[in-house]
């Protein structure tokens, strides 16, 4: 939605009126509803079941927050306002006595109750405008709550029982963008002045660091995991920049100065391809890379300015910023100038510097989420791995090794069926890496070695069923095992011991490998105390049964050779 201008601003204290579909933060977080994954979360909000809402707890133990409604159709919902945790009781309530679920009201029923889209209309007072944190919308404080599931009068809900107009309906008369731009930093914001809109053909100039989406992508840098792409981008190397598979591959975006210390970076514009190879020549030519021209070039934090005309303003998909192409590039890594470096080196001004004039003293509100499909890519890789690799392979090769004593072949059949388990995980995974990763050539980082050490690991796990199915028959009786068969179980036994110690040191790796550091630690404590735990408890356990099992059957050898001596 647009922001409000001057006289409309926000503020604490402010009471105001709002409506919109009442939606937990769990199933906003996580894209899709939890009662219907198919669903993306902030497409289609009415499919969410009031069940799903105020009965399961993932969703019920998260903050709940009001959805404004899009301004186009087919764009996504936006979050509008969190509700504190008095109002969220009040709205949970509410939704109990209109709904059909299993805390709501008793008689409620799909037939004469409300099954799914819960919307509200609220008479509030903002208590926090959450300034500090853009990821998450200014919260209220409820006054009064009316269901507007159902709410089908020609005037505003806000109107109809509160006398009041909608914030969202006062906030678009205040500002009435043109709405066939877009504001730079935003994603899919119409927040300024219909003067300074952008539109595709124009001339713009840019400035500001220039970052690889993959960094961007995975939330921390490549080269400095401990830092947060999009709080200390000038801690990003040139080599790693314009050297590294990763991220020379992966489109460049330029970034926005924050408007005050302590905010964090935001995308802003993203190079076609011919001006992204512009932009590597440039950083080439004056910075220090395996790669680089210059003798004493910048090390950290590649900057530039730019002359360039929009191409796209990507409004079909608010994840990525409107593209353009480079006319005229400049390094502005070290510029220390008095004057912007836009106007120093092209006589113009700078399209940041002036949206933020346009915009001046106003709030902006309606977070969309953060794009992290990245980091849910490497958690759920990490994840497959570490139970296959980790746990259930071992596990299955421990079997075959210590549990023979058990008779009718129970050991063959355990080890068979726990190993198929595994390598379908293990190729699961390994499929998600392959498909989304491209580290075979991020030389020097602990990614290419994780990379090479998997794909040994992989290869030899995958050629473990195949050579069980050449494998010779093993002997009868008292026949003694043939050549072909003994060399078949040196093979099949000392590569699937190679592949399972291999996998140790590559699950180390790919732990190191993870962006976020207390993803890393949580993840080394579980692979080594949980999966190590687990496979000293199995081999304890083996020693325990083999040794109960044979007293057993010596206890009914010695019984039956005393009843036959009587």
């Amino acid at each position: 939605m647009a922001s409000p201008t001057a006289h409309a601003a926000l503020q604490v204290g402010e009471n105001i009126c709002t409506e919109g579909f009442i939606m937990d933060t769990f199933c906003i977080e996580r894209g899709t509803l939890l009662d219907a994954p198919s669903v993306v979360t902030l497409e289609n909000p009415e499919k969410h079941s009031i069940h799903c809402l105020v009965d399961v707890n993932s969703c019920v133990s998260t903050p709940f927050e009001v959805l404004l409604d899009p301004l186009v159709s087919g764009d996504l919902f936006v979050r509008g306002w969190r509700l504190d945790d008095a109002s969220k009781t009040k709205a949970i309530a509410l939704a109990q006595s209109v709904g059909s679920c299993s805390t709501c009201t008793a008689g409620n029923s799909a037939e004469n109750s409300h099954v799914q889209g819960f919307r509200a209309a609220m008479n509030v007072v903002i208590t926090n405008l959450n300034e500090n944190d853009p990821s998450v919308p200014p919260t209220i404080q409820i006054l009064d709550i009316q269901d507007t599931t159902a709410y089908s009068r020609t005037e505003s809900a806000c109107q109809s029982f509160f006398g009041m107009q909608d914030i969202v309906d006062k906030v678009n008369d205040a500002a009435a963008p043109d709405t066939t731009g877009t504001a730079l930093g935003e994603e899919g914001a119409t927040d300024v002045d219909s003067d300074v809109m952008l539109n595709v053909g124009d001339t713009i100039c840019a400035e500001g660091f220039v970052m690889d989406t993959f960094c961007i992508d995975r939330g921390t840098l490549l080269d400095n995991p401990s830092v947060v792409t999009l709080e200390n981008p000038e801690l990003h190397s040139l080599h790693c920049l314009i050297d590294v598979n990763s991220c020379v591959t992966s489109p460049f975006e330029v970034l926005v100065d924050p408007p005050s210390a302590g905010e964090k970076y935001k995308r802003g514009l993203r190079l076609d391809p011919d001006s992204q190879q512009k932009a590597i020549s440039l950083a080439k030519s004056v910075g220090s890379c395996t790669d680089c021209t210059a003798t004493d070039g910048h090390v950290l934090g590649f900057r530039a300015a730019m002359k360039a005309m929009i191409i796209d303003l990507n409004k079909d998909d608010a994840s990525i910023p409107p593209i353009i192409q480079i006319e005229d590039i400049q390094d502005t890594t070290a510029y220390t100038g008095d004057e912007s470096p836009c106007q120093a080196f092209f006589g113009m001004e700078n399209l940041n510097d002036k949206l933020s004039a346009a915009s001046a003293n106003r709030f902006e509100f309606g977070v969309n989420p953060p794009v992290n499909n990245l980091q849910r890519i490497y958690l759920t890789h990490g994840i497959l791995m570490m139970v296959s690799w980790g746990f259930l392979l071992p596990s299955g090769t421990l079997i075959a090794k210590f549990y023979k004593h058990r008779p009718d072949g129970l050991w063959f059949k355990m080890h068979r069926a726990i190993q198929s388990l595994g390598l379908l995980c293990a190729i699961i995974g390994w499929s998600l890496a392959l498909h989304n990763f491209n580290v075979f050539k991020d030389f020097g980082f602990v990614s290419f070695r994780h990379g090479i050490c998997g794909m040994v690991v992989m290869v030899l796990g995958l050629l473990q069923p195949l050579n069980a199915l050449i494998r010779p028959h093993g002997p009868e009786g008292d026949e003694p095992k043939s050549t072909k068969r003994k060399a078949w179980e040196i093979w099949h036994k000392s590569s699937g011991w190679i592949a399972v110690a291999l996998a140790i040191p590559t699950i180390a790796l790919g732990t190191l490998s993870l962006p976020k550091l207390d993803d890393q630690t949580r993840f080394q404590i579980g692979y080594g105390v949980g999966c190590g735990g687990a496979l000293l408890l199995l081999v304890a356990y083996m020693f325990y049964d083999k040794k109960n099992y044979t007293a057993e059957e010596k206890e009914v050898v010695s019984k039956e050779q005393a009843e036959v001596e009587a």
